[in-house]
């Protein structure tokens, strides 16, 4: 399992265009990378999260991760929300989602 794993680097910088989500016309968004990574032996799910930009449809966050014991062929799935307050009793909106692969390179 060990020659399977892999560790990334990965660039979570912008979006545009993304659809407005309150009543002013605009969003919060923020996005959470969800990948599997090996855990003492098992594979687990595992989370980062950007921070949130208030009020724009086109964000930049330029945030970077760096994803150790990466299990490669696993998917990173990266899931764009709209940050809602919390006194207002609702969940965050979803905007968008984008899934890769990860591969091990083999050269």
């Amino acid at each position: 399992m060990q020659d399977s794993l892999v560790t990334i680097a990965i660039n979570v910088f912008s979006a545009r265009n993304l659809p407005k989500a309150d009543p002013t016309g605009l969003s919060d968004p923020y996005v959470i990378l969800t990948y599997t990574s090996l855990k003492e032996g098992e594979l687990v799910k595992k989370r980062k999260k950007t921070e949130t930009i208030k009020e724009s449809l086109s964000p930049t966050w330029n945030n970077t991760f760096i994803l150790k014991n990466v299990a490669s062929e696993s998917i990173l799935t990266f899931n764009c929300f709209d940050w809602d307050n919390a006194f207002k009793f609702s969940s965050d909106d979803f905007l968008g989602k984008f899934k890769i692969m990860v591969e091990k390179n083999t050269n």
